[in-house]
């Protein structure tokens, strides 16, 4: 039962109030936030009752049980919980604390602390605390002062044992880590760095006896000296400098400068064979070589990093080159070259290469086409042969271009072919099974000058024989023969051109571009009236280029009347600036005046024809209407005759 005034439940609790107005025949309320029970709802000032006036047990909605009105204010209070401060009731106070009958008498208290007569007097206590400090310094006269220098380690031996015993010995000591020095380093015996380096300071270096290495930080170079004469000089900038040449007087060569015609040589004591680097012994120009013992270049090395061979063979992997060129991959059965720049990875180089007499190319680290020992290609296939008679160029699985015969052998030709190959004479068979039409295999043949194009039967199985069907073929004559099937023109005006012959002189056309044939339906027509009965119309018309020939007659029964410009349909439009005349046949139903020649005319620019009379030698004529169609007698008109169309 709703009533007016506050729950009790706000007690202990804080709260969120959301208002709104209702719609009209609204029961639910959902986008809230509250907890099941902890809630109250108001309509129009009227606070309800849970359950029976509202369910709120979601804690996101609340259903009404009665549907709201329009504009009912409705005001959604949610009560937030929260717990009160930890305290002890007086049961537990009773516990904790005990009863003040078991308190200590005062000859107990006495008996349990000394008398105050027996404590420190306050001199007492400053003479104890100052023997304690026993005058130490002001940041360490402090129990805390001391922990802090000891870096509050309360295992503080224990971690000053632990460094010691990192330190190096005196006696042979061993570092694993780099060593600074400022002053001079004296030993009798070695220094071995086992990791790492020694670090020289500009100025100071190594030295023993007259020798010495060291660095010179004004010219930024290492000098290697002996007997106080700098030998050999390392600059960052120029390079090396060596004072005098540099002899290996245990080995047969000898690196010098300045006394040949090169900047760095290699060659033999005994005035043999020679390296170059650098400008040659007979020009200034930087380039070098390797020379035989008589001074013929036999490899050279120009200053474009060009490398050249000036005469005889290479061979790698052969002592004896059979060609400019010769590349012997001993031990296997497959030698590649690979061709790498910077569009392509290690695996994805592209290669030529050769695999017992067959030659390879790779691309994209893939196969991609073969030419086998006996001449056959395959590309993105392995090359086959399939007969001994022809040289085959094999592209994907299905695709064969075959060079059969030659010499005048009477099955010599060349071939094009889809899922076909040749086993011989002209033997032909399917790589795989064609279903309806899928792989059906077709062919495109060269003869002695003719040319085939033919297909096989639908259905082909894997290696079943062929039989061909020329499907169009040129012929000895130079004729073109559709050998089955029909020549089909796929393009609108497009057509036989016969603009080779000879022509009329104010010709416009010389395409045949259109033929066709077929029936429509020539029935009396005219403007208001009654058409006759029952008429039975037959035409057939036969179109070509723009030449229309018709052929029609109309049969009927049940007369006509009224009405005005009596005509038949035509299947096309006539042209716009001519009329033509159609002959009359068989005419034994229209009436017309006495003295006067029925005539049929098709009307210029459209698909109808005029059925008029007119007198001999009269410049008139007379349009006929229905009532020209009577039903007395016999009920036949027939007609034939061409005319010209823009269709």
């Amino acid at each position: 039962m709703s009533y007016l005034g506050r729950s009790a439940k706000l007690s202990r609790k804080t709260q969120e109030k959301t208002s709104f107005l209702a719609t009209a025949g609204q029961t639910s309320k959902t986008g809230l936030s509250y907890v099941a029970t902890f809630v109250e709802v108001t309509v129009n000032g009227i606070l309800l009752t849970d359950v029976t006036d509202y369910t709120a047990t979601s804690g996101s909605s609340i259903t009404f049980t009665v549907a709201l009105e329009l504009n009912d204010e409705v005001t959604v209070v949610a009560l937030k919980t929260f717990a009160l401060a930890d305290h002890y009731n007086k049961t537990e106070s009773d516990a904790a604390f005990e009863p003040i009958d078991s308190a200590y008498t005062k000859a107990e208290g006495d008996a349990r602390y000394e008398p105050i007569d027996s404590a420190y007097t306050k001199a007492e206590a400053d003479a104890n605390l100052a023997a304690l400090v026993d005058s130490a310094p002001a940041a360490l006269d402090t129990l805390n002062e001391l922990a802090a220098a000891l870096g509050d380690d309360v295992n503080f031996s224990t971690t000053v044992n632990n460094s010691i015993a990192l330190k190096a010995p005196i006696a042979s000591p061993s570092f694993t880590g780099g060593i600074a020095v400022t002053g001079a380093i004296s030993s009798t015996s070695n220094i071995t760095a086992t990791t790492g380096q020694i670090a020289l300071t500009n100025g100071y270096g190594l030295q023993w006896g007259g020798t010495a290495i060291y660095r010179e930080s004004a010219t930024d170079r290492i000098r290697f000296d002996v007997a106080g004469v700098s030998n050999l000089a390392l600059f960052s900038s120029t390079g090396i400098n060596i004072t005098g040449g540099i002899n290996a007087t245990g080995a047969r060569s000898f690196f010098t400068a300045g006394s040949e015609n090169f900047a760095v040589g290699v060659k033999y004591v005994s005035g043999g064979g020679a390296l170059y680097f650098g400008a040659d012994s007979s020009s200034a120009t930087p380039n070098g070589g390797i020379y035989n013992s008589g001074g013929a270049q036999i490899i050279g090395f120009n200053n474009d990093r060009s490398v050249v061979v000036p005469a005889g063979n290479v061979g790698i992997g052969t002592s004896s080159p059979a060609a400019p060129l010769h590349v012997n991959n001993a031990g296997s059965s497959a030698c590649r070259f690979y061709l790498q720049n910077t569009g392509n990875t290690a695996a994805g180089y592209t290669q030529i290469w050769s695999q017992n007499n067959d030659l390879a190319f790779n691309a994209g680290n893939t196969e991609r086409m073969r030419i086998d020992s006996s001449g056959n290609v395959g590309i993105g296939a392995t090359p086959s042969a399939s007969t001994t008679d022809a040289r085959t160029l094999r592209i994907g699985h299905t695709l064969n271009l075959a060079s059969m015969g030659g010499n005048g052998n009477a099955n010599s030709y060349e071939a094009l072919s889809y899922n076909a190959y040749k086993t011989g004479g002209d033997t032909w068979k399917a790589v795989k099974a064609s279903g309806s039409n899928d792989f059906r295999p077709s062919q495109y043949a060269q003869v002695y000058g003719r040319h085939f194009f033919r297909r096989a039967a639908a259905n082909a199985t894997v290696d079943g024989v062929i039989t061909w069907t020329n499907v169009l073929e040129t012929t000895a004559t130079n004729d073109v023969k559709v050998a089955t099937g029909n020549l089909v023109i796929g393009t609108a005006g497009k057509g036989i051109d016969f603009s080779a012959d000879g022509n009329y002189a104010n010709t416009t056309s010389e395409l045949l571009e259109d033929y066709e044939e077929g029936a429509w339906t020539p029935t009396f027509v005219a403007s208001g009236g009654t058409a006759p009965s029952s008429q039975t119309p037959v035409g057939r018309y036969t179109k070509i280029g723009d030449v229309v020939h018709i052929t029609g007659q109309v049969v009927w029964s049940g007369a006509g009347s009224g009405g005005s410009t009596l005509r038949i349909l035509l299947p096309f439009v006539g042209l716009s600036n001519a009329r033509g005349g159609i002959a009359i046949g068989l005419q034994s139903g229209i009436s017309h005046s006495a003295h006067h020649q029925l005539y049929l005319t098709v009307e210029q620019g459209s698909a109808i024809m005029y059925l008029i009379e007119a007198e001999a030698n009269i410049p008139a004529h007379t349009h006929l209407t229905f009532n020209n169609v009577p039903s007395a007698g016999s009920r036949i008109f027939s007609f034939s005759g061409c005319y010209h169309t823009t269709a």
